[in-house]
């Protein structure tokens, strides 16, 4: 077998500076990634000839054995397929001696799709996948025979052209990018070109009259593998996958927001903006029929930021702050306030611990001069939904003031502001909203904040009080970040389009089908399925392995995921399904990490 990847040609509108091919998914390129799986399969490095075009000699450092097209300009890939087989056939005395491949250079795929092409019985094969009829589709349309898969015809508009209605009514395929020729048909495939005309064209033009003489089979690529043809800047982004709480995987739509007409953060147009933002928030929060009651201001930084301008401003210095925690972002709420000599009782629980409502009860009881207490919804550093529900029980009970990090967790899982007596809410954009990095929003209670107003500011930048104060009049006390702001604004749109309840749902399904499937792998959790958030769980790293082992190789198939934290580095591995993660991302990404665990010589059964 020997293959040929269509590689170096220039397109401006992915790169500026470089091959499309020479894109990195995880740590390698989507060159390197395709020649590594060919490999794999059995072919050797003489085997594989990368046809090259722009920036020719960056891909051959990469992969020497190498055909330059010279008019990859002037020419379509059929010119770089011609000289490529023409190359193939020179080496062999004029024919060619075997089976052969041909790819694509910028495809990302599962090595399982080139093992069942190679092992097909089907000496001539196109990779396609099923579409719905359209009018107007770009690529080649594939009819076949619905029990055999014998192509009987592959249609190729001409730009303005309509695919006619009367394949309505058939079972419609698009070609991928991937064809397999049997020796012969490689061999008559290349003396097709003897006719110069089809230089200038896509090789699938010419492929058509070989097609008219031989039988060719579909192959329809199966729901379980991968497959991404990188044409637009949107297909690229779509090959890393992130399972992690934040940042997150986003729509388009979301990037493309952060395009705006240029505006003054003091006009009216800005001032526009911030009204509507703060209203879309209020609805999001629960609270927009009270709005008489509750604000929301957003400011230019992460979570942390939020949460380190709502305790800096509103915890007064002469009065104590319980603080719960059980992991690593309970913590830094206490390290902050430390920092600004805020007095704090540190209720502290052994990470993954669940609260006990009972023994905060009491400490409530017992210490009368209490004035506020603070915890985390979600704690991500372990991934336990804590309990702020009861937890606000006990603040109306006493009368305190309540503060949530909510940042990993709103919109996630269910939280009430109103009912679950919350003071101050703290969330921010790049987690279950589905936003970009990073701007931190802050829901308050108008009432509490009137009552801190005593409290000299400690920070100059991160002062509620004076976000509060400009917010009246739609405005910032600083530069925005105005670009985010239009992104906010498309993240929120999608959250309210989608419903709150429905987006909640989303993730709780996305959390069972990943808890499940890691499961039937054989892997441990953490903690106990009752403990657990539906947005994310940490799995104990199997004996014998390392976190960067299994790190290297599933970032090699273009995934991202985080290492525990604390006392969990190295016992633990992160993994969320929020963002536009889908179900169908969470089984691939189950298949390749049963994979790589087999790689690294780790079966499920001895895990």
């Amino acid at each position: 077998m020997k293959a040929i990847i269509l590689a170096g040609k220039k397109d401006l509108n992915i790169t500026q500076d470089m091959p499309k091919e020479l894109l990195k998914v995880g740590n390698i390129t989507i060159l390197e990634r395709q020649i590594s799986i060919l490999l794999a399969s059995g072919l050797k490095k003489q085997d594989i000839l990368v046809v090259t075009g722009y920036k020719h000699e960056r891909i051959e450092k990469i992969h020497p054995n190498t055909v330059f097209n010279d008019k990859y300009l002037e020419y379509g890939n059929a010119y770089g397929v011609y000289l490529a087989l023409s190359g193939l056939s020179d080496k062999s005395g004029g024919t060619i001696n075997e089976d052969l491949l041909i790819l694509d250079g910028d495809l990302v795929y599962d090595a399982d799709l080139i093992n069942q092409i190679i092992n097909s019985d089907k000496e001539n094969l196109l990779v396609t996948k099923p579409v719905e009829y359209l009018a107007k589709i770009k690529d080649e349309i594939i009819i076949s025979e619905k029990n055999t898969n014998l192509i009987t015809n592959m249609i190729i508009l001409q730009k303005g052209e309509k695919l006619p209605e009367k394949y309505k009514c058939e079972k419609l395929h698009t070609y991928l990018g991937i064809i397999k020729l049997s020796s012969g048909t490689a061999f008559n495939f290349r003396n097709i070109f003897t006719n110069q005309s089809f230089f200038d064209g896509w090789y699938t033009i010419p492929l058509l009259e070989i097609m008219k003489k031989e039988a060719f089979y579909n192959l329809s690529i199966p729901q379980d593998l991968r497959f991404t043809g990188v044409d637009t800047l949107n297909d690229y982004n779509k090959v890393v996958k992130m399972f992690v709480a934040g940042p997150v995987n986003v729509s388009q739509k979301v990037k493309d927001s952060t395009i705006y007409l240029e505006i003054g953060h003091r006009e009216p147009e800005f001032m526009d903006l911030f009204k509507e933002l703060r209203r879309k928030l209020l609805y999001s929060f629960g609270v927009s029929s009270h709005s008489d009651k509750y604000e929301t201001i957003i400011c230019g930084g992460s979570g942390t930021s939020a949460m380190e301008m709502t305790l800096s401003s509103v915890l007064h210095s002469n009065k104590k702050t319980l603080v719960i925690t059980n992991g690593s972002f309970g913590e830094r709420i206490v390290e902050i306030c430390n920092l600004y000599n805020i007095p704090t009782i540190h209720f502290k629980y052994e990470w993954g611990e669940y609260p006990n409502i009972n023994e905060i009860n009491n400490k409530l009881k017992q210490n009368q001069d209490i004035e506020s207490v603070a915890m985390v919804l979600m704690e991500t550093s372990t991934g336990m939904l804590n309990p702020v529900n009861e937890i606000g029980k006990l603040c109306r009970e006493h009368e305190k003031i309540f503060i949530v990090d909510a940042i990993s967790a709103l919109w996630g899982e269910k939280l009430n502001v109103i009912e679950d007596n919350i003071d101050y809410c703290v969330t921010n954009t790049n987690k279950c909203l589905g936003g970009l990095p990073v701007l931190g929003i802050i829901c308050y209670k108008k009432s509490s904040l009137e009552k801190v107003k005593n409290i000299s500011p400690r920070s100059y930048s991160l002062d509620l009080i004076k976000h509060a104060k400009y917010a009246e009049k739609d405005q910032t006390p600083f530069t925005p970040m105005i670009p985010l702001f239009y992104m906010l604004n498309q993240a929120l749109d999608e959250l309210i389009e989608e419903g709150i309840e429905n987006r909640i749902q989303r993730y709780k399904r996305n959390g069972d089908l990943l808890k499940s499937e890691l499961k039937e792998i054989g892997l441990s959790f953490h903690l106990k399925k009752e403990e657990m958030s539906n947005l994310m769980v940490n799995i104990l790293v199997p004996e014998n392995l390392t976190y960067n082992d299994i790190h290297s190789k599933m970032k090699e198939r273009g995934y991202v995921f985080y290492p525990g934290k604390g006392p969990l580095e190295g016992r633990t591995i992160h993994l969320a399904n929020i963002g536009t993660l889908t179900e169908q991302d969470i089984l691939l990404f189950c298949k390749d990490l049963k994979e790589v665990l087999s790689e690294l010589n780790k079966t499920p059964d001895d895990i």
